[in-house]
Parts: C-alpha cells; structure tokens; sequence
C-alpha cells in the first residue's frame, strides 16, 4: 500500500507539497502539480481510502499517535497517555496506542487511518517540523494535536499557552525583587530534535526577560552539576525557573541540599515551569505553573470527539496558566527566604 511519502519520494518533492497539492490550501506550479499527479495515479496512492471506510462504519475507536525514542520521559510520557485515555474511556471510546518514531508514526496513522480502525486520531509528543501534520492535512480524518506545531494552518491543536506560562512564572520571581534568574531547561536532547514546548518556552524566556532588562543564564537538565553551574555562569543569581522532568528537578534539589550541608552557596528562589508532575510531594514543596496533563487529555479527547460529529474546521486551543504558590519564592528584600533546603 503506497503511502504519501511513497509519492513524495517518487515526484521528487517534500510531503508538505504533495499535500498542497492534492489540498489545494496554498499555490503549487503546474509542473510540480503533474509531477505528484502522475506519481499517484503510478502508485495507485488513494488518500481519501480511510474516509470511504469511515463513512459506513464507526468503530468508537481513537487512534493516539504517541511515538517513543530516545528522549521520552517515562513518567510525563505514561502521565499523558493515561490522561487521554482515561477521558477517552468516559466519552464511551477505546484508545489504540501508536508509538512508532519518525518516519514510522507517519505509517502508523495512514495504516489505522486507511483500515477504517479509528474514528479519529490524538497526536502527542509534537515537533516544530512535524510529518504528522503534513499527512493528516491530506486525510479525510478528524484529528487533534495536544500541542502547536510550526505550522498549525488547518489543523485542531490544544495546548497550554506556554509563552504566557513563562511570563507568569518570570513576573512572579521578578515581583520578588529578583533581576538574575536562572532558567533550567530540559535535557539538550529534546531541543535538538525540534521538541515543540520546549522551543516555545525557552525563546519565550529569553525574549521576555531580555524586555525587562533582567540578566539570565541557560543550563539543560543533562549538566553534570547544575547548580554549581548557575553559580558559576551567573554568581548574582537568585531565582531559578526549573523547566525541565521530576527526576531533574529532584536532582536539583540535592544538588542544594549538598551546598547547604556545606554550608556554601546563597539561598535561591525557586518554581517550576510546565511541570506535569506533583510539586508539592517535593522537599521542599515548590511554586508552580503546572502543566496539567488532565485537562490537557480532556480538552484534546472533547474536542476530537466535538470534530468526529460535527466535522468542525480547524481551530487552536491554547488554554491560560495558573499560578500556584507553595513558598518556594521569597522576597529578595525580607531578609529572609520562606523556604529552607533539607
């Protein structure tokens, strides 16, 4: 069965233009147009297979394409998962778990796309660049992206509004008198292969605080000693914005508790970005702009289902932060922080 890459392959041009080609949503040349056309009609390639299926038949199935590589964190990964599942199950809906990487997630969906198995499909784990969306712009499928592409013109994506996220988290420390912050972001691994979110904040971080005139300094999750590296690249600071897995942040936290045994280092403010996991089970408990994986499952799964009935157009979803306060973040002008390292 020849899938759109097949096509792509064969007239010599990227996935993207095979899908303006055959969408017809933005120009092609006419050459390049008889290119894919002649490609297709060699290939015996029918993009629209899987909604002729579909339109005889539901299956109360959604397809959750959730690839798995080198970079996944297990627990924010299975946190997810969970989370679409559970609010797929209450709609009345069974999920089949897709966890090809690449080039392979691509063949996944064309695969229970084309077999009429899935009423429709949730995509995780988004690029900037993401072949996901390039294919199911051309497939006759309601779908849904728990994430923003680069380009998210005619797609349905939900997502936590993180560049207002890394606002509210940066005015909450500058509140506090802080003007040398530290961002601790995610492993280098994750930036290099174009993991959205991350992208997003990081820029966002950057931008933003350069606007405000505060002086910061980057560290990934993945440096051997990371406080000891804030204080050596940025000895004035103070506040810190951890960006980045529990497992990391936990690793962060004994990096202090080590300082304060040995009596070095000046206390830090701190709080979490993003973060999908519990921090008040932390020691210490820290402030939070969460990333609330419940809500972001539910909205995903209700609105695929909203798409499946009603076949409504493409539209974004960017849901806003909240602020949850635990502490962790002291007035740089009291004297004393509220919170102390154990």
């Amino acid at each position: 069965m020849a899938t759109i890459k097949d096509v792509a392959r064969q007239a010599g041009v990227s996935i993207s233009t095979v899908s303006y080609a055959l969408s017809g949503k933005r120009p092609v040349s006419e050459a390049t147009r008889q290119r894919v056309q002649k490609a297709i009609e060699e290939l015996e390639f029918h993009p629209q297979a899987g909604a002729k299926m579909l339109a005889s038949t539901k299956t109360d199935i959604i397809g959750l394409s959730a690839p798995m590589h080198e970079a996944t964190e297990p627990i924010a990964f299975m946190t997810f998962v969970l989370a679409i599942v559970t609010a797929a199950r209450r709609k009345g809906y069974d999920v089949v778990l897709l966890t090809e990487n690449g080039e392979a997630a691509v063949q996944d969906i064309e695969r229970v796309v084309k077999t009429g198995l899935v009423d429709g499909v949730v995509v995780m784990d988004v690029q900037a660049t993401d072949e996901r969306a390039e294919l199911l712009r051309t497939m006759d499928i309601p779908s849904v992206f728990l994430g923003l592409p680069d380009d998210y013109e005619s797609l349905a994506c939900v997502d936590l509004d993180f560049e207002a996220a890394t606002r509210l988290a940066v005015d909450q420390l500058v509140a506090a008198g802080h003007r040398s912050i530290a961002f601790v972001g995610h492993t280098r691994m994750l930036y290099d292969i174009g993991k959205n979110f991350v992208l997003r904040t990081r820029a966002e971080f950057e931008r933003y605080t350069a606007e405000l005139g505060i002086e910061t300094v980057f560290v990934s999750s993945d440096t051997e000693n990371m406080v000891a590296e804030i204080r050596n690249m940025l000895p004035g600071c103070t506040g810190v914005l951890l960006d980045c897995s529990a497992v990391r942040v936990r690793d962060f936290l004994d990096e202090l508790s080590v300082e304060k045994q040995q009596g070095t280092g000046d206390p830090l403010s701190i709080l979490t970005l993003a973060s999908s996991y519990d921090t008040s089970s932390l020691n210490p408990p820290l402030d939070a702009v969460p990333l609330e994986p419940e809500r972001s499952g539910r909205n995903a799964v209700e609105l695929l289902i909203e798409r499946i009935g009603q076949g409504t157009g493409p539209e974004v979803h960017l849901y806003t932060p909240r602020y949850i306060s635990r502490g962790s973040v002291f007035q740089l002008n009291g004297g004393h922080p509220t919170v102390h390292h154990q």
